[in-house]
């Protein structure tokens, strides 16, 4: 069957003349120890200087955001990178999308996560919903011991993560297990969403863009290997308020917000939702909740200050980010609380480990005989024309 292109990449494809890209995202906070970009002075000339480039071995919280930036304007421009840092990551990503062990040239299968064999927990053990998976009873397979932990972060709560098997990337350090800095890493792939805007029907990569690896996997996982803490890197540090402007992530705010909706203690000492919509009415954050701009440049008014717009509002959020339309204005005024707290969170680099203690075929081949997909089979794409671009 013809594959389907990621979107902006047909014009590549057939020689047509690109679309042209995007107004910029808005610019990322920075950790205080990246020096900011002096302002351009009044009178200097019109046309702006270009962007000092980012070296491809910077793992900074901003190199990452700003990698993000320019690979989501890549893939609306429909154009192929030629210069020589991204092509090398390109090379790079493509080591692993293929099995040595297989014949037929595509690519390698990516699995599914849950509780319901089979899955990724029937070959590596522990509870399949966890994003930090300890396992008490190992399987036959022992990968991994009693007592040792396997990582399967959700992308949406954690989209610094690395995108592909072989490349470098950031966590939260509270996803980092207390007294093992090695161990096996599974990433979630990007998924695409489709919705009617105005009687049109859109669709865009949710999540980081350069995550996307084909139609057949959104949404399944991959296995990327055997990952340690990254020590060359320092610790950096953001606040709640910074996550927005790194591409997908808006879907990592909402997905905190959801959380701690889900689980009030941890913020307001109470598991009584009644009692904790209190504390918020209470405390004003309905009244300080602000309209959204979505993709139309359209105002989204949740306030329910106007019936139409208000309505729309609530459909906006609800189908968004999957909350129950009655809750949006709760979880909205949760989402000001966090706001207003702006906690500072912790990212430490991560990185394949070298040697042996790399990419696992051994656990890879375990999954594909084990059948841990969905009852699709979905394998990744090896064109690049049909992967996520590299900023």
């Amino acid at each position: 069957p013809e594959k389907k292109m990621l979107p902006g990449n047909e014009a590549a494809a057939s020689g047509e003349s690109a679309p042209a890209a995007p107004a910029a995202p808005v610019a990322a906070a920075v950790p205080d120890n990246v020096a900011p970009v002096a302002p351009v002075a009044a009178a200097a000339p019109t046309v702006a200087p270009a962007p000092m480039p980012v070296p491809p071995d910077d793992k900074s919280f901003a190199a990452v955001v700003k990698r993000e930036c320019d690979a989501r304007a890549s893939l609306h421009s429909g154009s192929r990178p030629t210069d020589p840092a991204t092509l090398a990551r390109e090379a790079e990503r493509a080591k692993l999308l293929r099995c040595p062990l297989s014949n037929d040239g595509r690519g390698r299968h990516a699995f599914r996560k849950g509780t319901f064999p089979p899955c990724i927990m029937s070959v590596m053990g522990g509870s399949g919903m966890l994003a930090v998976v300890k396992v008490a009873n190992p399987t036959a397979y022992g990968f991994v011991k009693a007592g040792e932990y396997y990582l399967t972060p959700n992308r949406s709560f954690n989209p610094w993560v690395p995108p592909y098997a072989g490349a470098c990337g950031l966590m939260d350090a509270k996803f980092i297990p207390d007294g093992q800095r090695v161990f096996h890493l599974f990433a979630e792939c990007t998924s695409r969403e489709k919705k009617k805007i105005d009687g049109e029907e859109r669709e865009r990569i949710m999540l980081p863009v350069t995550s996307w690896h084909g139609e057949d996997c959104a949404g399944a996982w991959l296995y990327l290997g055997y990952y340690e803490v990254d020590d060359e890197v320092p610790e950096q540090t953001f606040n709640f308020n910074s996550i927005r402007h790194v591409e997908g992530g808006d879907h990592a705010e909402w997905e905190r917000v959801k959380y701690h909706f889900r689980h009030p203690r941890h913020k307001f000492g109470t598991d009584n939702e009644t009692a904790m919509l209190k504390k918020l009415k209470d405390g004003g954050y309905y009244d300080r909740i602000d309209n959204e701009i979505d993709v139309t440049g359209a105002v989204i008014d949740p306030t329910l200050k106007s019936d139409t717009h208000g309505k729309k509002g609530l459909e906006h959020y609800a189908k968004k980010y999957g909350v129950v339309e009655v809750k949006v204005m709760d979880h909205l005024a949760v989402r000001e609380w966090l706001r207003e707290e702006n906690k500072k969170m912790t990212l430490v680099g991560v990185k394949p480990c070298d040697g042996d203690r790399g990419y696992d075929e051994r656990v890879y081949e375990a999954l594909v005989q084990a059948q841990a997909w969905s009852p699709k089979v979905p394998r990744v794409e090896t064109d690049p024309l049909l992967l996520g671009p590299l900023g």
